[in-house]
């Protein structure tokens, strides 16, 4: 049973998915996770969840976030 936005689910599954190939961190985190055998979509989903917590901690710190890239 899934909890929440479907709305916010759907928004973070697409901004995961263009941000593993736009930030470096998110990249490698990626590919760690389809390394260790997951499926495409669990890995972007874990991306997903990567990224919230992402976002939770630069509004909560009132930090600035910076893309990483090559």
């Amino acid at each position: 049973m899934n909890r929440g936005s479907p709305l916010l689910r759907h928004s973070l599954y697409l901004a995961a998915n263009v941000a593993r190939n736009c930030d470096d961190s998110f990249k490698e985190y990626f590919e760690k996770k389809m390394a260790k055998g997951k499926h495409f979509k669990a890995a972007v989903n874990a991306t997903a969840g990567k990224m919230l917590r992402v976002v939770y901690y630069v509004l909560k710190e009132d930090k600035d976030y910076r893309v990483i890239r090559n």
